[in-house]
């Protein structure tokens, strides 16, 4: 006999959010198809089947369950009874009832009772590994954060959840490990001719990083990890840290926001920052999931190391907001905490104005000539809200981002003008 209850569940397309970010997984849709059944009237079985159909299509998935049940336990009894088939129902009806709550954990526990009841079904286990994902990304600590991915690749390998693991074991330095589940995420893609060019830059970004950063050594401290090259960078490391720990209060005072997750900063020398990120020639430094400087120890000598490293943490403390910044913000915020920065507006004497349109995007993008205008146009934007309002209207900004407000109904609530504003207010200024 067919299972009473038959599920069609779908995961999502892969998808990607920051960049290179990981494909982001979709809420699954459940669609029951109801199997015919020929009414029986001495088949106790078929009776409780169909007494469960009933309960179900009323919504009632809790008595459906407890019905299933009770049919169980007669179908067992019951000499060639479909009990596994039985038992496929009472996943569906789980699967279901996961289906209809927000809730993770509950989520997550249907679906392991519904696995459990129907291993066979491919579409149950990949809800169950989709759920899984998104546990991991809500959880609080890395090392829950990977045990949740790995145990949902083991449940059903996706392309969503080893980016996931890669993109964490990246973040924690296990480049290594990295880089096997890049690596099998594109294989898992060539099976299913879904060859995506991200995943190969992924891959990639990880095999330079290798080739750089293959023999460096660690220090950490209370909310940062050091990476560097020998111990004859290890002095310069540290104070690294002391800096980075002292910015980790100071802009978290001063935003109201403090990450909790550490942050890694990279020190290299020579070539080596060129050779592992491919930046700019005028960059000197960046933030990719990681603070990375560049000729750490020429920076310290000039005296510009403390705010490049104060400017590359702004932009991490800005990446653990749930709703995306503007590069201006960014940008700007970044340059308003440096010590040593001029003000814009002197800035501004040379440089002129950016356009308004340039100053959403990443600036690596824009030519060489127009990157000093784009930051001095931003940290003047900047220096233009807290004209409007001081510390007070940025926190406010800030704390319509941890709601998950968008930037542009932040900067709304918080200075009652638009951004376009804003920007004609730096303009009227000059």
């Amino acid at each position: 006999m067919r299972p009473l209850l038959l599920l069609a569940l779908v995961i999502g397309p892969l998808g990607c959010t920051k960049p290179p970010a990981p494909p982001a997984a979709a809420a699954p849709a459940v669609d029951v198809v109801v199997a015919p059944v020929v009414a029986a009237a001495s088949d106790p079985v078929l009776e409780g089947r169909l007494k469960a159909r009933a309960l179900f299509d009323a919504g009632d998935l809790d008595a459906a369950l407890a019905e299933l049940d009770r049919t169980v336990t007669v179908a067992m009894a019951v000499d060639g009874a479909d009990v596994a088939g039985l038992r496929c129902d009472r996943g569906a009806v789980l699967a279901r009832r996961a289906a209809g709550t927000a809730d993770l954990r509950a989520r997550e526990r249907d679906l392991r009772l519904a696995v459990a009841d129907c291993a066979t079904e491919p579409a149950l286990r990949a809800n169950l590994a989709d759920t899984l994902i998104r546990r991991a990304r809500d959880a609080d600590s890395d090392a829950l954060k990977a045990a949740l991915l790995r145990e949902s690749i083991k449940i059903a390998e996706t392309i969503v959840g080893l980016v996931d693991l890669g993109q964490l074991l990246e973040k924690i330095d296990d480049l290594e490990a990295a880089l096997v589940a890049y690596e099998r995420a594109i294989a898992v893609s060539i099976e299913q001719q879904r060859e995506d060019p991200r995943l190969v830059a992924m891959r990639d970004r990880v095999k330079k990083a290798l080739s750089v950063e293959g023999s460096f050594k660690s220090a950490k401290h209370s909310h940062f990890v050091a990476r560097f090259e020998g111990y004859t960078e290890a002095q310069l490391a540290w104070s690294a840290l002391d800096t980075l720990e002292q910015a980790w209060f100071s802009v978290g005072k001063a935003l109201d926001l403090y990450p909790s997750t550490p942050t890694t900063v990279v020190i290299y020398t020579g070539a080596q920052y060129r050779e592992a990120t491919g930046g700019p020639d005028w960059s000197t430094g960046l933030f990719d999931g990681k603070i990375r400087i560049r000729e750490g120890q020429l920076a310290a000598d000039k005296g510009s190391l403390n705010d490049t490293l104060v400017h590359e943490y702004v932009h991490a403390a800005l990446h653990t907001l749930p709703s995306p910044v503007p590069t201006w913000f960014h940008e700007g915020l970044a340059q308003h905490f440096e010590q040593r920065r001029p003000p814009p507006s002197r800035v501004l004497e040379r440089t002129g104005l950016a356009p308004r349109s340039t100053l959403n995007g990443a600036f690596i993008g824009l030519p060489a000539d127009a990157v000093p205008a784009a930051y001095a146009t931003s940290h003047a934007l900047v220096e233009r809200m807290y004209e409007r309002r001081g510390e007070w209207g940025v926190i406010q900004v800030i704390a319509e981002l941890k709601r998950g407000n968008s930037f542009d109904a932040a900067v709304m609530a918080s200075f009652a003008v638009d951004v376009d504003a804003l920007y004609a207010e730096v303009v009227a200024a000059r």
